[in-house]
């Protein structure tokens, strides 16, 4: 019975650590034919400063191109990219510059294969985001080009400050929450450093840090050593691991049909900066995102959960534990079985002038 219960949790932890993983490889899975309606219609990266979503672009993309069974109709909105930011698997690339939104809706219309699998990639939905444009512009913007061949990848910088808007649409949605409500698949992209340590602080019940501009490294305050500058001499943040590894994480939500979401995070890793692929980890994967709780007896992690929370000690010195073991405990004497008998304790009390005694049941 206890081996059936133990192989059951084993399955059901198992099966938990591969959820996350097998959502978003379906999510990185091209449609198989062109007929075929995609997975999720409206992909949403939300980045920041601290990480930027590019990776997760591009590894998309390169997906898309080059496991898909009939080839697909890359098309790439460059707002903010410059050309050599841009893959190689891009069919079209549409630069909309200084010139009305309507002509660059007209020519992602036209760019759109209707017998072929298409996607539309916008590196930055700000430009449709401005105090000059009424809000509800960025939805039908967006509308439009989605299709039953179709799936739209757009990314949205969280770091942005929002606009000012004008006083007769004070009440309405902000775009990031128009954005949330309608996308099928939300992927926030972090930084794996930046993520333990947040993690660390809620086990530990303290809040979470807010990493700001100013630490677009790992959050210390010496960032200038995690600035990384490209073959073209432009910097952005470090988004390696401790041992030099590329990685990041990927909190998403993936909803159904139905509406309903499912949450997961997953690591995205490279074994090597040669590397052109990246894989799909368990967060859990992370050397100290889990605690090494089975280690350490109970008082060793009596005093890591204390440490750090005040401003004084609450551990314990060598010379106190010692002192602790050797006092003895006030009728320590009745557990030794002093009376001879093999079945426990004895009760030992010492009669008092003030008790009433009954001499029938109270006899010592």
């Amino acid at each position: 019975m206890a081996d059936s219960l133990a192989t059951l949790e084993a399955k059901m932890r198992a099966q938990r650590k591969n959820k996350p993983i097998t959502l978003m490889s379906r999510l990185l899975t091209p449609p198989s034919s062109a007929k075929e309606p995609p997975s999720s219609p409206f992909i949403l990266i939300l980045d920041s400063l601290s990480m930027t979503g590019r990776h997760m672009r591009d590894e998309i993309i390169n997906r898309f191109a080059y496991t898909a069974k009939n080839p697909i109709n890359i098309i790439f909105v460059a707002w903010e990219s410059p050309k050599f930011r841009i893959p190689e698997a891009v069919s079209t690339i549409i630069k909309p510059g200084t010139r009305p939104f309507e002509e660059t809706q007209q020519d992602i219309l036209k760019a759109i294969k209707p017998n072929q699998q298409n996607l539309v990639v916008i590196d930055s939905l700000h430009p449709l985001t401005l105090p000059n444009l009424p809000p509800d512009y960025l939805v039908p913007f967006l509308s439009s080009l989605l299709g039953p061949t179709t799936t739209l990848l757009c990314t949205y910088h969280l770091s942005f400050p929002p606009f000012d808007r004008l006083p007769q649409y004070k009440e309405y949605p902000t775009p990031l929450r128009l954005l949330k409500f309608l996308s099928t698949a939300i992927l926030t992209i972090r930084s794996s450093t930046q993520a333990l340590i947040n993690k660390q602080r809620v086990d530990r019940c303290l809040a979470p840090w807010r990493f700001g501009w100013w630490d677009v490294d790992f959050g210390e305050e010496d960032c200038d050593e995690g600035d990384e500058v490209d073959e073209h001499g432009i910097p952005w943040p470090r988004y390696r691991n401790s041992s030099g590894k590329p990685e990041f994480i990927v909190e998403f939500e993936i909803r159904r049909k139905s509406g309903r979401g499912m949450l997961g995070k997953v690591l995205m890793k490279k074994q090597s900066e040669e590397s052109e692929k990246w894989e799909i980890e368990d967060v859990e994967s992370i050397p100290g995102w889990v605690p090494d709780v089975a280690s350490k007896g109970p008082a060793e992690q009596e005093e890591d959960d204390w440490s750090g929370l005040t401003s004084f000690s609450l551990g314990l010195t060598e010379e106190q534990k010692k002192k602790r073991d050797e006092l003895e405990l006030p009728y320590y004497d009745a557990q030794k079985g002093l009376s001879g008998d093999k079945g426990g304790g004895r009760i030992l009390y010492v009669p008092e002038d003030v008790d009433d005694w009954d001499d029938e049941e109270d006899e010592i």
